[in-house]
């Protein structure tokens, strides 16, 4: 399984690589990148296609994401809506929606989107299935990791000057102590935004054609 095209690649290497620009602190920063460089790829296809472009290199954006698109749009409003209700002047403005609003809830319609190019669905698949086989591998060293009482915590402080936003964004946590046990971070900035990752990961995988693969994910 390997990638055919720029947009396959990117989002193969990016996913397989997960871990690697979580430890460096780079997800904030790498992850909005990723997404808008494939949305100018995907702009780009939908304005220049003609009649004439093969049907199986044509953007098509069904219905579903434009609701998706949509729906994110009343966050983006409710989000002015509100700097304004408390007076918020518009560089701040402009800092919440660029810095923040634009870096995470409108990734939840930028993926969609991205998802219109031409991407296979089995290198997704694929690529999800190695990252759950280093996770699994990482699991027990964090449980060691935390019997023995260490925490490894530290932070990317250049990152964080670059990207902006909270710090919390750039710091590498593998998991926190708790009053009931251990809650595994991993590659997420929590716990419960592993948990919807790994919801996610779980029906995806299903669909991996080999069944090592599938059965490890």
């Amino acid at each position: 399984m390997k990638p055919q095209n720029l947009e396959e690649k990117v989002v193969w290497y990016y996913i397989i690589g997960t871990l690697l620009l979580y430890f460096l602190g780079a997800q904030y920063v790498a992850a909005p990148l990723m997404a808008y460089f494939l949305v100018y790829r995907l702009v780009r296809k939908w304005w220049t296609q003609t009649d004439e472009t093969p049907i199986e290199e044509r953007v098509r954006i069904p219905v579903g994401v434009w609701v998706w698109m949509g729906c994110i749009s009343f966050v983006a409003i409710a989000l002015v809506m509100s700097h304004l209700d408390f007076g918020y002047g518009n560089a701040q403005i402009a800092k919440s929606l660029v810095n923040g609003f634009l870096r995470t809830w409108a990734l939840f319609a930028v993926f969609p989107l991205i998802g219109c190019l031409n991407i296979r669905p089995q290198i997704i698949y694929r690529a999800i299935c190695i990252l759950c086989l280093q996770c699994l591998i990482l699991v027990p060293i964090t449980y060691v990791l935390h019997f023995a009482g260490i925490d490894p915590v530290y932070g990317m402080g250049l990152l964080k000057k670059i990207g902006g936003n909270s710090y919390n964004y750039y710091q590498v946590r593998l998991y926190i102590g708790a009053a009931d046990g251990m809650r595994l971070y991993l590659f997420a900035p929590w716990a419960p935004a592993l948990g919807l990752v790994a919801n996610v990961f779980f029906w995806l995988s299903t669909q991996e054609a080999d069944k090592r693969w599938r059965f490890l994910a």
